[in-house]
């Protein structure tokens, strides 16, 4: 019979252990995902204002990998595709913008996807011709010649 109180006596520890510091009052704060959706959003904004997209980019992905279904994540998709096309990263615009078109089908802000799309095809490098001839594509007329 000594085992038992032993094993009260162990169960009795495990209990104390396992309510840890909450005793003592250091439970963990309460973590606001939209607190920190907004934060995070404010960050890449400011590094897009100010220029540095690498940075901008990188918080926006991070915005989307961790609060996906936050209020600011669909946001942080149509600035990321921009952010894209500003760094030069034409093909990563590209396929941002499709990703948002494909999810979001009937959002009002699909045309802005579309034309971050075209400025990136357009953008994109130019082709023998154009090199070759050092014609400026900017120039030319927008109706189609027959």
């Amino acid at each position: 019979m000594p085992a038992r109180p032993a094993s009260w006596l162990s169960v009795l520890i495990a209990l104390l252990v396992s309510a840890g510091c909450s005793m003592f009052g250091d439970d963990e704060e309460f973590v606001d995902p939209d607190a920190d959706s907004r934060r995070m959003y404010e960050r890449a904004s400011s590094s897009m204002e100010s220029g540095n997209w690498p940075i901008a980019i990188r918080y926006f992905e991070n915005l989307q990998a961790f609060f996906p279904f936050s209020d600011y994540s669909r946001q942080a998709q149509l600035d990321l595709m921009y952010a894209y096309y500003k760094a030069g990263m034409q093909e990563q615009a590209v396929e941002a913008a499709d990703t948002f078109i494909r999810e979001n089908p009937i959002h009002e802000r699909v045309d802005y996807a579309l034309y971050i799309k075209g400025l990136a095809y357009f953008e994109d490098e130019a082709g023998f011709l154009e090199r070759r001839f050092n014609r400026d594509v900017t120039q030319r007329s927008p109706k189609e010649v027959s």
